[in-house]
């Protein structure tokens, strides 16, 4: 028989995962856009340049990786107001080709140009500022599509789960600049920790059930009229 020990050690558990969930996301909360070392007023669009690398999908355990040449952003979106410090974008990934890891080599697929809708939020972690990214309205963020009569790969494989990015020129998105530098943020940096009194997200990506990496970087700068305007995201 269940006894009052019993139903007070169930409250207790449930308050305290309650509490492990806020003290999450509280990582990702009150934080702000700015221009020019003002906080926004109104929503902002951003767009993304080309960096020279392009972007990979490292999968080490089946000795793959996806290769996208080109890549931009659309319909990108920097909140003020209740949703300060949060945004959302559409990534496009196009020229996209696999690799066997080791040895390099071209495999026989072709792969499908895809999009991913994400949302994203600043974080604070050891005073620096990066962007948590998770997919927008779902599990996944895209999913990824291999044909070819001699390629050995799953048809389709979703790309799932959540990454945090930092800026690779400065460190820290905190830093006003024109154009800031995004790239995956080393991944021992962000594993469930708890530091400082909360818990700190997860940046893991999956391919298909196999966990995965980003290689690669691309630029971030303001849309007109804020173009060659500096800005920064600071929780």
């Amino acid at each position: 028989m269940r006894g009052p020990g019993f139903r007070t050690l169930g409250l207790s558990l449930i308050a305290a995962l309650g509490l492990m969930a806020f003290a999450a996301t509280s990582a990702q909360a009150l934080g702000n856009w700015r221009i020019e070392g003002a906080n926004i007023n109104a929503t902002k669009e951003f767009e993304s340049e080309k960096d020279s690398n392009g972007f990979k999908i490292l999968v080490p355990t089946m000795n793959i990786e996806v290769f996208c040449e080109n890549f931009a952003t659309d319909d990108g979106l920097l909140f003020a107001g209740v949703k300060a410090g949060e945004g959302l974008a559409e990534l496009l990934f196009t020229t996209c080709s696999v690799n066997q890891l080791s040895p390099l080599t071209a495999l026989p697929c072709t792969v499908a140009n895809f999009t991913a809708k994400v949302k994203f939020s600043l974080i604070l972690h050891k005073t620096k500022n990066y962007l948590y990214v998770e997919p927008d309205g779902g599990k996944e963020f895209t999913k990824i599509k291999f044909a070819g009569a001699s390629c050995l790969l799953m048809p389709e494989y979703a790309i799932t789960g959540q990454v945090v990015l930092q800026d690779g020129l400065s460190g820290d998105f905190a830093t006003e600049l024109i154009k800031h530098l995004v790239e995956e943020a080393p991944q021992k940096l962000f594993n469930l920790q708890f530091e400082e009194g909360i818990f700190l997200p997860l940046s893991q990506i999956t391919f298909g059930s196999a966990a995965a990496t980003l290689d690669g970087s691309a630029w971030l700068k303001l849309k007109a009229p804020e173009a060659n305007k500096n800005w920064s995201g600071l929780v």
